[in-house]
């Protein structure tokens, strides 16, 4: 036996299981809310994916996304034929790393062409390449393997790198601070691809630091955002981990534990346009999971949660990683909380250099540091929080950072003032609901109250749910704004504003500037329409029509309201939301019903209902003493189904007077039309109740009103009669609970034209 050879596959299988136990949990470090348990990497990973991106075009915010459509695994481009040499560029939290650690792992546990995976964090190993820019890859990477790498027998990495069996993993780039160095990393980068021309090898980086100090020969690939799909599957599989982990067990019970709560986070997330586009970013969306499991409930927690954003993207990660810093990560939050401040006073987005710089010049010079504006700029806009949109225009990454830091320098300075004088403006809502949640909200809701406008009144009751704390005369005062019984019209219009706004709260962005609430029209906000009962349980059995009627009602109040459609009902997050018990239909702006899957259709009568109402019919009709119950033949029975609305219903029934009579030759059927008119209208117009026995007559005669029609050769009338008869027994069953009466009405905010 040729001991070398066993002592190298003995070495090569410990030095895999080193790798797989050193890469085992995925890393929390520099995250502020944690839990008690870490959960396993496989156990949460999703491969976001690659796409093809050149360096310059790389967008490099903290939520921007790559613009290419496709999206790749980065194994199709390692462990073929020709070696790989790839430079994987993406945003801050992206998840380079965690791909990193998982093809590491992966590798770890195949047997393809180089299957002895290399990972070395750059930031680990500066200082030994500046100073010999020559020295070997070996030496780094057994100066990291310490004690485990004690077994190796002499040469084993050097030949096993020469065999071309390696993938070199090299991650950050970015991460070497000074320019020059980085330079010196990407050279002594690209000297492995050359000493090692027969590995894969792979660096990643963000952005702005690889357009400083590419790496000759990389093809660049950015790192994909999170697509809705990937946002569900981590956030059920990082749930499922962490109760498997608090409870040490696993089983139906906990598995269904997980899946509540993991939908709780999703339909607050979805219900929040803000907070759901930080999920397409991994490592806000690990944030925004830990806030939620570990912190308290999201949206109140929002301002916990950009707290945390903003330290983990200034310098609680630089800090884990031990990274320098030329400027201490709080005194960062005070300068970008000045900026947004500034750019909420200006009602702008975007702001110039030039205007960026100004606002930084003379809170820099209040602090001990010798950081100028520039290099405070470039390290604020290499976070990802701070963006150059375009040329020389800067913005932050998303609007409700601007928000949050300008309502973190308000209450710091005590500026409450600022939002006071705006409580009429939406542009200052969500700065001042960040505010309140950590303030005392009795100045802003005292405002609120005398200012007395739709739009103020609706942030008051926004701040009162929201705010750390609020006087209870206050609560009592505007307990008593949304009393419905005035009579005054403005009122109950001031009134219906207010509650509309508030009912479209948590409603769901399908698509931008449309907004979908999947909260049904409660009695109480239809009655301010309408005379109807007032409670806050959905309206329900409502007609197409009086939907279309109430949605435009809306729309006079308050503009862009309408009745949703098809497919922004069919939008992942709507339908997961409109697919949870009870199940109900919704009015759609083309008057058509929708229905969720796999519910009935509340207005489907099928042929085989149909007869059988007809033969219970026949066992009570007196009119035919001689029938036999089975002689159906007179009544021509239908052999099809029918999905008739109630308005529907009437709308044929009124048809009938001054047109049908004529049509149809013989006085019978003239009298059972007239009768079918006369009779039917009050109970299908909803002013008297459907009996059984009404039911029977009109049925009856619209059968034989059917036949008669038939026999005079009027086949389109004929289906008509048939029609009204199957919608008299929808009618009669929906009266006696045989039928589901759950048409609702949700609304569509469309703010594209606003």
């Amino acid at each position: 036996m040729n001991l070398g050879w066993t002592r190298a596959k003995r070495f090569e299988r410990q030095y895999r299981e080193h790798v797989l136990a050193s890469l085992r949990y995925i890393d929390l470090k520099g995250l502020v809310v944690v839990g008690f348990h870490t959960p396993e990497f496989e156990d949460v990973f999703v491969d976001v994916g690659v796409a093809h991106q050149t360096p310059h075009n790389a967008p490099a915010g903290v939520l921007s996304r790559p613009p290419a459509d496709e999206r790749h695994a980065v194994t199709e481009f390692l462990g073929g034929p020709t070696p790989a040499v790839l430079a994987l560029i993406g945003v801050p939290g992206s998840g380079k790393t965690t791909l990193l650690r998982h093809l590491a792992l992966t590798i770890s546990r195949s047997k393809g062409r180089r299957p002895v995976p290399i990972l070395l964090y750059l930031r680990d190993h500066v200082d030994a390449i500046t100073a010999d820019p020559d020295v070997p890859l070996t030496e780094l990477l057994r100066a990291k393997l310490g004690r485990y790498g004690e077994g190796e027998p002499p040469g084993w990495f050097e030949r096993r790198l020469a065999e071309g069996a390696c993938t070199i993993l090299l991650d950050g780039l970015d991460e070497v601070a000074r320019p020059d160095d980085r330079r010196l990393v990407a050279d002594w980068v690209e000297r492995q691809t050359r000493q090692y021309p027969g590995d894969d090898l792979v660096v990643t980086s963000r952005p702005h630091g690889y357009r400083a100090a590419p790496v000759a020969g990389a093809r660049v690939l950015q790192v994909r955002s999170f697509t809705d799909e990937q946002v569900t599957r981590f956030v059920r599989g990082w749930y499922l981990a962490i109760e498997e982990l608090s409870t040490r067990s696993t089983g139906d019970a906990v598995r269904l534990r997980a899946e509540r709560s993991a939908d709780e986070l999703l339909d607050r997330l979805h219900a929040n346009p803000n907070l759901y586009d930080l999920t397409a970013n991994p490592l806000l969306l690990t944030m925004v999971a830990n806030v939620h499991r570990f912190g308290s409930k999201l949206p109140d927690s929002r301002a916990e949660l950009y707290r945390e954003i903003c330290e983990v993207m200034l310098w609680r990660r630089h800090e884990a990683k031990r990274l320098p810093v030329q400027l201490d990560g709080d005194k960062k939050e005070v300068l970008l909380r000045g900026l947004a401040l500034a750019m909420m006073r200006r009602g702008v987005r975007d702001a110039s250099r030039d205007a960026v710089l100004a606002e930084f010049r003379p809170a820099l010079s209040r602090m001990a540091t010798t950081l100028t504006e520039q290099a405070l700029l470039e390290d604020v806009t290499s976070s990802g929080l701070l963006v150059e949109r375009e040329s020389g225009l800067h913005s932050f990454a998303h609007f409700t950072f601007q928000e949050y830091l300008a309502a973190a320098h308000i209450r710091e300075k005590g500026l409450a003032h600022l939002l006071t004088d705006e409580v009429d403006n939406d542009w200052w809502r969500e700065t001042t609901l960040l505010y309140v949640a950590r303030a005392d909200a009795d100045p802003v809701v005292a405002v609120c109250l005398a200012s007395g406008t739709v739009t103020a009144l609706s942030l008051a009751f926004d701040c009162a749910e929201r705010a750390a704390e609020l006087a209870p005369r206050l609560r009592n005062r505007l307990d008593d704004v949304l009393d419905p019984t005035t009579d005054d019209p403005e009122r109950r219009s001031l009134i219906a504003g207010v509650m509309l706004a508030r009912h479209q709260q948590g409603a769901i962005k399908v698509r931008d500037g449309v907004f979908v609430s999947p909260k049904p029209i409660t009695n109480a906000l239809y009655a301010l329409h309408d005379d109807h009962e007032s409670n806050d349980e959905p309206v329900l059995g409502v007609d197409g029509a009086d939907a279309l009627r109430f949605a435009e009602w809306a729309n006079a109040l308050a503009g862009t309201y309408r009745l949703p459609r098809r497919s922004e009902l069919d939008h992942p997050a709507v339908a997961r939301v409109l697919a949870k018990p009870p199940l109900r239909s919704v009015w759609l702006d083309e008057l058509e019903l929708w229905v969720p899957p796999g519910a009935p259709h509340p207005h489907l009568i099928t042929a085989a209902t149909l007869a059988e109402h007809v033969l219970d019919d026949l066992k009570r009709e007196p009119r035919t003493p001689l029938m036999a119950m089975h002689q159906l033949d007179p009544y021509r029975l239908p052999n099809q189904d029918y999905t008739l609305s109630p308005y529907e219903v009437f709308d044929l029934m009124r048809s009938l007077e001054g047109n049908y009579p004529i049509a149809i030759r013989g006085e019978r059927a003239i009298g059972w039309a007239d009768e079918l008119w006369r009779l039917g209208k009050p109970a299908v117009a909803g002013a008297t109740p459907m009996t059984a026995e009404l039911a029977k007559t009109l049925r009856l005669d619209a059968l034989l009103c059917a036949a008669e029609a038939e026999e005079a050769g009027i086949v389109e009338i004929a289906e008509e009669f048939r029609a009204i008869a199957a919608g008299v027994t929808l009618l009669e069953r929906r009266a006696d609970g045989r039928a589901p009466v759950n048409e609702a009405i949700l609304l569509t905010a469309d703010r594209r034209n606003g």
